[in-house]
């Protein structure tokens, strides 16, 4: 939920991302840790549980130490790894989730204008206008189906370069690698074909119409085991278009 938000809706960092912004000057005139909300109680310590003073701490690296029977739900943009949070920072100062604008250093605070990530948030099309208003779900176990991505037939030659070039560390594995995956992506009712290419083509797999597993299994078992020669990608193109012309026109060539 982090990094959705990030994404999602522009908003930043409600703790210290620089070394030199972890703490702030209070009204009282002591400082105070960046943090999103004044309802998370935390302090500063050394890497020995010692209280440290960020800026004149030398080698010693200063991080917060939040209290153990904290209650704060938020912030999710401050600290999401306490199991408390569970809510954004908002700008209601009777919320237990007040944002604190008094904490310069997040970059929340410094790029947004002060204003509360909920805020920024609520104001997207998501949420204005009341749309997704709050609800309460009981089960959330997401259910998944796993399906093939491609939902069309479609006319393809595979093309695999297996010229001495690609003899180097690991690129035949992972050559086969995605042309399995490739393989096993396509709709049935597809055509494929496999051509392989080093100084000359040569045509590995039919182009064959894929009615199951059998025929994504077949197409993989030609896949290429050795590498040797030169490079003529003319000699390809040209074989797999050979391939795909008695079948109609259209059809796709993947080098």
């Amino acid at each position: 939920v982090h990094h959705w938000a990030h994404y999602r809706w522009g908003v930043f960092d409600e703790f210290a991302t620089r070394k030199t912004n972890l703490f702030y000057e209070n009204n009282a005139g002591s400082r105070s840790p960046t943090l999103c909300t004044t309802g998370i109680q935390a302090k500063l310590v050394d890497e020995s549980g010692q209280d440290c003073n960020p800026g004149n701490e030398g080698p010693i690296v200063c991080h917060y130490q939040f209290e153990s029977d904290t209650s704060a739900q938020a912030s999710v943009m401050f600290y999401p790894e306490l199991p408390t949070v569970t809510s954004f920072c908002d700008s209601d100062p009777s919320s237990p989730n007040y944002h604190n604008f008094h904490a310069l250093g997040s970059d929340q605070n410094q790029f947004c204008n002060f204003r509360s990530t909920w805020d920024v948030i609520s104001a997207s099309d998501d949420f204005s206008g009341n749309n997704n208003p709050q609800r309460t779900i009981s089960d959330t176990t997401p259910n998944i189906k796993l399906v093939y991505y491609r939902t069309r037939a479609e006319r393809v030659s595979l093309v695999l370069d297996v010229s001495g070039s690609i003899d180097i560390g690991t690129l035949l594995p992972r050559l086969n690698q995605e042309a399995r995956k490739y393989i096993n992506s396509f709709a049935e009712g597809s055509k494929l074909g496999l051509i392989t290419f080093n100084a000359r083509a040569e045509v590995k797999h039919a182009l064959t119409e894929i009615t199951g597993d059998a025929d994504r299994q077949s197409l993989t078992d030609a896949l290429p085991s050795f590498t040797y020669g030169a490079t003529s990608i003319g000699a390809a193109i040209q074989e797999g278009l050979t391939m795909l012309k008695p079948t109609g026109l259209g059809g796709t060539i993947v080098l």
